[in-house]
């Protein structure tokens, strides 16, 4: 019995984490074809966004955390790293910066100020 329970606790875990990727969205972003991005989460108050974003290349993969305002159109780089738990552990960029500015970004912003909240 002890080994069934720990066969359906292993096939939750594995479902949990399918539908956690499956939740992931594209962004296209034709500036950067060496890389994927895709949005990972994100946190909606107003017109502000806390995304969880991540890039992933032929090499590596990282992560940033940003807050995006969508009336001011402008990003802060809150955190970033090469793992979703080294988001805890970084520090924020001095910076706020134009959504325009750098290849990627002036798809990201966009991206992420139109994403809407899904019901649970």
């Amino acid at each position: 019995m002890d080994v069934r329970k720990h066969l359906l606790m292993l096939a939750i875990g594995v479902s949990a984490s399918l539908n956690a990727f499956s939740a992931e969205k594209t962004i296209e972003v034709p500036a950067d074809d060496e890389s994927n991005y895709s949005i990972v989460s994100v946190e909606i108050s107003g017109p502000e966004r806390i995304a969880v974003i991540k890039k992933a290349s032929r090499y590596s993969v990282a992560y940033t955390r940003s807050d995006y305002d969508c009336v001011r159109m402008t990003s802060h780089i809150l955190a970033s790293g090469s793992t979703l738990e080294s988001l805890s552990i970084s520090n924020p960029d001095k910076y706020v910066v134009p959504m325009s500015r750098g290849r990627a970004m002036q798809y990201i912003g966009p991206a992420v100020c139109q994403y809407e909240a899904t019901p649970s």
